[in-house]
């Protein structure tokens, strides 16, 4: 039977919830940012625990040999977004929009004359 219950984040003990789960540890999301939840067990070294599969254990020997990557960097499909794109298009946009104006403002003093 599912219960529903109704209370605030503020009155729930997350520390007992995670330890009710058996996480190794705590997820990362925004709406435990800050909390500083502390789990009663001991501290478990996640990345030393190796995958089954073969070819993912592989693979995440090399992540942990090349070093660590930005979490916020990856996309789902694992590779590394490349944030200097955004950038570049922004300043393109930003170039043609003060050219506009530039060009416009020429125009305009122009017809003054």
């Amino acid at each position: 039977a599912v219960v529903s219950t109704q209370s605030t984040g503020k009155e729930l003990d997350l520390g007992g919830v995670v330890e009710s789960y058996c996480l190794l540890e705590v997820p990362k999301v925004p709406e435990l940012k800050g909390r500083g939840v502390e789990v009663g067990c001991e501290k478990v070294d996640t990345s030393a625990i190796p995958y089954k599969d073969k070819a993912r254990e592989k693979a995440r020997l090399k992540r942990l040999q090349s070093g660590p990557v930005q979490e916020a960097m990856v996309s789902k499909g694992g590779k590394v977004e490349s944030w200097s794109k955004k950038k570049e298009q922004k300043l393109k946009r930003v170039k043609r929009k003060t050219k506009k104006q530039l060009i416009k403002s020429l125009k305009e003093n122009e017809s003054l004359l």
